[in-house]
């Protein structure tokens, strides 16, 4: 991700967001898909669909979860990552095994 990241950067001026993130990986999974079908056949297209089982930190994901879909289409690892600023820095509280902090509730309120 660092690497990645240093790349966006250096690019557009600015750290890559959650939603950069997922459209990344959105696009090596199709890229992936496309590769194993070998075909602009559907059905060898949704073969390969059924088959993906990416997991957490393998090449092409950046994401704190896999992706794997089920028969509706849906990825079953898909979850959002909740994020508090914590002195002065995002820090992701939500999901516990993604956690890096405990979150500080109730919220202090913002310094002048």
């Amino acid at each position: 991700m660092a690497e990645i990241n240093t790349g966006f950067r250096k690019l557009y001026g600015f750290d890559m967001t959650g939603f950069g993130g997922v459209c990344y990986t959105s696009a090596y999974v199709i890229k992936d898909v496309l590769e194993r079908a070998a075909s602009l056949d559907k059905e060898k297209i949704r073969k390969a669909l059924v088959e993906t089982d990416m997991k957490v930190n393998e090449k092409g994901n950046i994401l704190h979860y896999g992706v794997k879909f089920d028969e509706k289409g849906q990825n079953i690892h898909a979850c959002e990552l909740l994020n508090q600023i914590q002195k002065s820095q995002f820090v992701p509280v939500w999901p516990p095994d993604s956690a890096l902090a405990k979150p500080i509730w109730p919220f202090p309120g913002w310094k002048k």
